[in-house]
This record gives C-alpha cells, sequence and structure tokens, in this order.
C-alpha cells in the first residue's frame, strides 16, 4: 500500500468516525430535548391544574367577602361567578377528563341563573358555551341579548 493510498484510506476513516459522532450527538442532543419538552409540559400542566384550584378557592372567598346584597342579587351574583370560573377552568384543562367533569357540575349546580335568562351567550367563548348546552335539555341556556 502506498502512502498516498494508506492517507487516503485514514482520511476515509476519519469520516466515517465524524458521521458516527455527529449522528450521536444529534441523538443524543434529541433525546435529552424530549426529556425536557416532556418535564416543561407536565410542569405547564401542573400549573394550570394550581390556577384552576386557585380560582375555585378565590370564588369562594369572594361569596364570603360579598353579603351586602338581597339574597337574590346574591345568588344571582355567585352563579354569574361560578359560571365564569367554570369557563376560564374549561378553557385551562378541557383536554382532562377530570376538570371536565367538575366543570360540568359548576355549571349544572346553577341551573337556574340559565333558567333565569342570565347567561349571555355572545360574552363567553363559543366552545364553552356548546359545552353548556350539552349540560341541559329542554331550554335554551342563553338569555336575551
Amino acid at each position: 500500500m502506498t502512502p498516498q493510498e494508506r492517507l487516503q484510506r485514514h482520511a476515509n476513516i476519519a469520516t466515517i468516525v465524524a458521521g458516527w459522532t455527529t449522528a450521536l450527538t444529534l441523538v443524543t442532543a434529541l433525546i435529552f430535548f424530549m426529556i425536557t419538552s416532556t418535564a416543561e409540559k407536565e410542569a405547564a400542566i401542573a400549573q394550570s391544574d394550581a390556577a384552576a384550584v386557585a380560582m375555585v378557592e378565590n370564588h369562594y372567598q369572594l361569596v364570603l367577602q360579598n353579603s351586602d346584597m338581597t339574597p337574590e342579587e346574591k345568588a344571582d351574583w355567585i352563579a354569574g361567578h361560578a359560571v365564569f370560573q367554570a369557563e376560564t377552568i374549561y378553557n385551562l384543562r378541557k383536554e382532562n377528563r377530570a376538570w371536565r367533569g367538575t366543570v360540568a357540575a359548576t355549571i349544572t349546580e346553577n341551573e337556574e341563573f340559565f333558567r333565569k335568562g342570565l347567561f349571555h351567550c355572545e360574552e363567553f367563548d363559543d366552545e364553552f358555551v356548546e359545552f353548556v348546552r350539552a349540560q341541559f335539555t329542554g331550554f335554551e341556556v342563553c338569555g336575551k341579548q
């Protein structure tokens, strides 16, 4: 083997090693990216769960602080606030079955609010309005516009 052939052979081996090193580096980077992305997604989900729970807690605190209304005004206000929070939780966590159940229960617990025509659909997200409609049969949930 001539010195020229030997150099060419070493150059070919070096090219192959460099290619494998690059491929290994890319695979390692992809694995770390996927691990990091999953952890960030889980953290974001936990954060949105915490925000939804905090909203429910805030709702009950507000109820306790607003006692200067007539009983009917207070009941309507509490129901309206519950529906607003239900929409917020729905928008944050609608892909989670358990949270959708919580939202559905909040909506049905406040059926009188909808029967009175106090729910103004144009003030809410269309997808949430459809979710509300699915909870009731026999009457239109949207109030007079």
